[in-house]
């Protein structure tokens, strides 16, 4: 805003006595609509209440109208649309239909354990061992199903190859994704 038009005097005149809104000022100012919305907010002008409940009522008819004669625009309006197509849109949406879609770059050990079958073998590894480190035989109730041979070397989730053991043990047999194998498992 000019200095000689960032005054309030100035902007209460314009505003306020002459009616022009700030889209009609900013330009005369030579800046955004936004700076003089700031300028009458820090100036502590009444600002007017806008939009469309002070819209003319032939305007609004107008709008009613158009969007009548436009039912292409929003033809949801009111619907809504049945699970079939609820679900077909779910499908389209999955996978490579997905916009963020980057090549599949989930890795198979996330997809395998973070599922439903994954949760079953843990909870009978957890009930098998009585809910206790097989390493330090402390009950606790982070315990983890720990793969005595590695999953991403066995793909095997039998509980053979599954072990019980507390968030500290299995920190230590893991280490920068190596695991170590231990020889005696109580």
């Amino acid at each position: 805003m000019n200095r000689t038009k960032r005054n309030k005097k100035w902007l209460e005149e314009k505003y306020l006595i002459e009616g022009l809104d700030i889209y009609q000022i900013a330009p005369l100012c030579q800046c955004h609509p936004r700076t003089i919305h700031q300028w009458l907010i820090k100036f502590k002008i009444p600002r007017r209440k806008g939009g469309w409940r002070v819209m003319p009522e032939e305007q609004k008819e107008l709008r009613r109208q158009w969007a009548k004669d436009h039912p292409e625009i929003n033809r949801m309006k009111g619907k809504s649309h049945s699970a079939e197509t609820k679900k077909a849109m779910s499908q389209s949406r999955k996978g490579q239909g997905n916009a963020n879609w980057k090549g599949g770059l989930t890795s198979p050990y996330y997809l395998h354990h973070n599922g439903k079958q994954w949760d079953r073998q843990r909870k009978e590894c957890s009930a098998r061992d009585n809910w206790t480190c097989r390493i330090c035989g402390t009950q606790s109730k982070r315990l983890h199903a720990h793969h005595i041979i590695p999953w991403l070397l066995s793909k095997d989730d039998d509980l053979e190859n599954l072990v019980t053991i507390c968030t500290s043990c299995h920190s230590r047999k893991n280490f920068m994704g190596v695991t170590f194998l231990a020889k005696n498992w109580c």
